[in-house]
């Protein structure tokens, strides 16, 4: 009877653990919004203590993290605090990639003023900012207007260590690709942005944070 029992629960735990991996692969949209939800919360505690996003905050804008947890399982999932280089939390963040054999992934980060999602899917990532529509980054890297489909700004591919990040009319900034991802230099507070132009409107900080935080994170989790 005893051997009996155990090998029932132990059928039962082994199901239970396979429809959970199942339920992380290809994820529909019921259990994509859950997780979201979740990261929200998780992310929500960090919230009061994230320093408005300026020009001055993004030359001070550093690869350094706080509250950083990387767990690779199954399931990869990461969370933690971007700061300045004098410590300041600038944006929080949680990542969850799903089991599959092309990308499949959900990024929540969050900034005092903003709220981005991005959801990867194969080589193309949707981005939905302060819960409307932002537009999709195709695999030539360039960003398409949810609204009407034209280009809104693109990631240039990386030369000399940097990734600029360019408008319609003009480069917005660069990320220093050479400082990343934080985790491989603990303890040196490096920028993680090369140049910022002086002049970005609040359109162009938008876009260039749109790029900017998804590589950073990207690069970070691996």
């Amino acid at each position: 009877m005893y051997f009996f029992l155990v090998i029932t629960l132990i059928g039962v735990v082994g199901l239970l653990l396979l429809m959970r991996v199942m339920a992380d692969f290809q994820p529909n949209e019921r259990k994509v919004k859950a997780d979201l939800q979740k990261m929200r919360d998780e992310i929500a505690q960090y919230g009061g203590e994230l320093a408005p996003i300026d020009k001055q905050e993004l030359d001070l804008f550093a690869v350094e993290q706080v509250h950083r947890v990387l767990k690779k399982r199954a399931v990869l999932t990461a969370k933690g605090v971007f700061t300045t280089i004098y410590h300041e939390p600038v944006a929080a963040y949680s990542y969850r990639r799903y089991v599959s054999s092309k990308l499949n992934a959900l990024l929540y980060v969050r900034t005092a003023e903003r709220e981005f999602v991005y959801r990867f899917k194969g080589k193309e990532v949707q981005i939905i900012l302060n819960n409307q529509p932002l537009g999709t980054i195709k695999e030539n890297g360039v960003l398409y207007s949810a609204r009407d489909g034209s280009m809104l700004a693109r990631l240039n591919a990386e030369t000399a260590g940097l990734l600029p990040v360019v408008g319609k009319d003009r480069e917005l900034g660069s990320i220093s690709a050479r400082n990343l991802p934080a985790a491989a230099k603990p303890g040196l507070n490096s920028r993680a942005f090369e140049f910022v132009n002086d002049n970005l409107n609040d359109q162009e900080e938008t876009l260039f944070l749109s790029f900017a935080l998804m590589e950073l994170v990207k690069r970070s989790v691996g």
